[in-house]
């Protein structure tokens, strides 16, 4: 994993660590109908992000998700380019 320029990331919703250039990353991704990149932490949905770099997120440790964890959160409509 390396970061990459922001103009080779994917755009179709999937969630990356996103280098913003005041020296921080987020977990973010592109929103297809707001064509911005937007933080996946909750903070104002309003305010986009200005990226410079992309990376895909590390593998998941190694566990076995319980039923109930499995699907627990969907991503809405119009977050995914159809």
């Amino acid at each position: 994993m390396n970061w990459q320029p922001i103009d080779t990331a994917p755009q179709d919703g999937d969630i990356f660590l996103l280098w913003e250039p005041d020296g921080h990353y987020v977990v973010g991704f592109y929103h297809f109908k707001r064509k911005a990149w937007v933080s996946l932490a909750g903070d104002d949905p309003n305010d986009e992000l200005k990226p410079s770099h992309w990376m895909d997120l590390p593998p998941e440790p190694n566990y076995e998700p319980t039923e109930a964890q499995q699907g627990l959160i969907p991503i809405p409509d119009g977050y995914k380019e159809q």
